[in-house]
């Protein structure tokens, strides 16, 4: 391909096309199509100080694309990177097992701007500060046209172009489906920055069309200083109300000023209206300062829970401890034991499978005990990379490194003190880190980086793995010695398949999930679909796969073609190989299954999309 006209082939494009406005910029640069796909690399230092200097954007971006991988993406062919403003890579994510062979060059440190890459998803992307979407020969070097890619840009708190996440795969994933999916990731990173920089300090209120939607991803963000102007919005906000909203008055927006927002919008999500008769939902977070101390009782967070606790506010999505079982005695008997050790001067090291919970049952701990009014602060010790790791745990005083904040940084450890620390995938943790964290344990003082002063701390600590550390010791990946001193109670959280209440505990969970987005009930028959699956995923899986079921089903009755693909791709049926071709052998099982496509898809052992390749549905309605 020597020209933009032979990739019109592979897409409609006009002068608005960010694809073409890219081609015509890789011709100005003087990038060759047949040149090798080679990048410019930082150094190994250069890399060090950008992710030090995008350190809070990296975990922030951890949080929200690992729960991707368990679920939509778990079994693609892709690769998830995060490039900063000028397009060098920060960090990469991609399913567990993976080989990394096809999506050579896309690694930390490599840069992907178009004067380095020609034209591809991330490089345009910044360029032209919109989604983009770049697959197979409208790369502009040939050696790229096995890739396909979408991206968008990512905004900081205060609107300035930040940088880049982009979905890279070499299977047929739809341009749509990726680009929504990266849409999505960016509004959730960016709401998550505008909270950590402003929370307790600011007024946000939340908007969106939907009160059921306000703690999404696509809600809106204003945050509002104390005399009622606009500091910031985000995208998704500009979108619903315009892009003029910047040191606009809250009341020049809404026919409501700060003080009756405050009293009418902060308990619960109201109806308000925008100038030129737009309504939406909203719904006002107080600054620290200002919030009022009370009683909130457990019907405020779970339907039908008892009790109280006296003086701090639950977060919704906490879980009272007596409804993390629902009649299995060994998790009965876990809960006990661990709400007993919150309370004593004894760590706790609970093991359980990815997404068995571990970090529910953490977080129902903290707030049902007595040091509920202190901060929870949760550490996953294998998203944080190795070279930050010392400094976003310990601290670091000013000027401790190239690139340290002016006024240093107290640390995660610091940050929990008076309240719990939950360190979760301890095993993942470094050597040199370990032996860090050992003395912290043993003296109780933290000393940050770069500086001589040492500082007490008084924290409850919780560590979670999915690994075995007794085996690390033995392979030397793990200290014999911080085991002993994390493990004071051991706790192993069943998988949800072992469990004896997967019944009561499905129930229970849709239960839940139907109280903040309304979905068809659960008849006896999909129970027991639901109940006698494996659940690889554990209660993610099982989330995911009703939110999809739910949302899917559409106020009708919930039914298997409903579920996603990957529940059936989990199942444990035994399945044959297919000695007719699929042209007889689908037909056959799909009429024998009285028509239903899920069910024939099990038997056959392939998916829906399959079956829809060899059979017609008949029409509905």
């Amino acid at each position: 391909m020597d020209d933009f006209s032979s990739a019109e082939s592979s897409t409609s494009s006009s002068a608005a096309d960010p694809v073409e406005a890219s081609w015509i910029r890789c011709r100005s640069l003087g990038v060759q199509p047949d040149q090798m796909p080679g990048f410019r690399n930082l150094s190994p230092r250069d890399l060090r100080v950008r992710r030090e200097q995008h350190a809070q954007l990296i975990q922030v971006a951890e949080n929200e694309v690992v729960p991707y991988f368990d679920n939509m993406l778990n079994k693609t062919q892709c690769l998830i990177a995060l490039a900063d403003s000028k397009g060098a890579i920060l960090h990469t994510w991609q399913p567990e097992g993976q080989s990394m062979s096809a999506f050579d060059g896309l690694r930390p440190g490599s840069v992907w701007d178009e004067l380095s890459a020609g034209t591809n998803a991330i490089g345009a992307c910044l360029a032209c500060g919109h989604a983009v979407h770049v697959r197979g020969d409208q790369h502009y070097i040939k050696g790229h046209h096995h890739l396909a890619g979408s991206a968008v840009p990512v905004f900081d708190a205060n609107g300035g172009l930040f940088a880049a996440i982009a979905l890279c795969s070499t299977t047929k994933m739809a341009g749509d489906y990726t680009l929504g999916m990266v849409k999505l990731l960016s509004h959730g990173i960016e709401n998550r920055l505008i909270f950590e920089t402003y929370q307790g300090s600011s007024y946000i209120l939340k908007l969106n069309t939907s009160a059921s939607n306000l703690d999404s991803s696509w809600a809106g963000l204003l945050v509002i200083g104390s005399d009622g102007q606009i500091l910031t919005a985000s995208r998704r906000a500009r979108t619903m109300l315009g892009d003029r909203l910047m040191n606009h008055h809250l009341q020049q927006i809404f026919d409501v000023d700060l003080a009756e927002l405050a009293s009418i919008a902060t308990e619960q999500p109201q109806r308000l209206q925008a100038s030129g008769n737009y309504q939406i939902f909203g719904q006002l977070m107080l600054p620290l300062e200002t919030r009022p101390t009370h009683k909130v009782t457990l019907q405020n967070c779970l339907p039908g829970a008892r009790g109280e606790t006296d003086g701090v506010t639950i977060p919704d999505d906490v879980i009272a401890p007596e409804y993390l079982e629902h009649g299995d005695n060994r998790v009965k008997r876990l809960v006990s034991q661990a709400r007993k050790m919150m309370e004593k001067d004894i760590p706790i090291l609970v093991y359980g499978e990815t997404g068995s919970g571990k970090e529910i049952l953490v977080r129902s701990l903290h707030y049902y005990s007595s040091r509920a009014a202190g901060p929870l602060i949760a550490v996953n010790c294998a998203a944080i990379p190795s070279e930050l790791a010392e400094s976003q745990l310990f601290g670091y005083d000013k000027g401790a490194f190239t690139g340290a904040h002016n006024k240093g940084y107290v640390g995660l450890i610091r940050q929990a003190n008076g309240g719990t620390l939950f360190l979760d995938e301890i095993g993942e943790m470094p050597l040199m880190l370990q032996s860090r964290l050992l003395r912290v344990l043993q003296q109780r003082v933290v000393t940050p980086l770069g500086s001589t002063e040492s500082y007490p701390v008084d924290i409850k600590l919780v560590s979670a793995t999915n690994r075995s550390l007794r085996e690390d010791i033995q392979r030397g990946y793990f200290r014999q010695d911080l085991y002993y001193r994390i493990a004071g109670l051991n706790l192993e959280l069943p998988s949800l398949r072992e469990r004896s209440d997967i019944r009561a505990l499905i129930a229970f969970i849709h239960h839940h999930l139907r109280q903040t987005e309304p979905g068809p009930p659960l008849s006896s028959g999909m129970l027991d679909l639901l109940a006698s699956h494996r659940w690889p995923g554990n209660m993610r899986q099982l989330v995911h796969a009703l939110k999809v079921g739910m949302a899917m089903a559409d106020g009708g009755l919930l039914e298997e073609d409903h579920l996603p693909d990957d529940f059936f791709a989990d199942s444990t049926e035994p399945v044959s190989v297919p000695t007719e071709p699929l042209s007889d052998l689908l037909p056959r099982l799909y009429r024998a299954n009285a028509g239903n496509v899920s069910r024939t898809a099990r038997a056959a052992g392939v998916s829906r999309n399959t079956v829809y390749k060899y059979v017609r549905p008949a029409p509905t309605g």
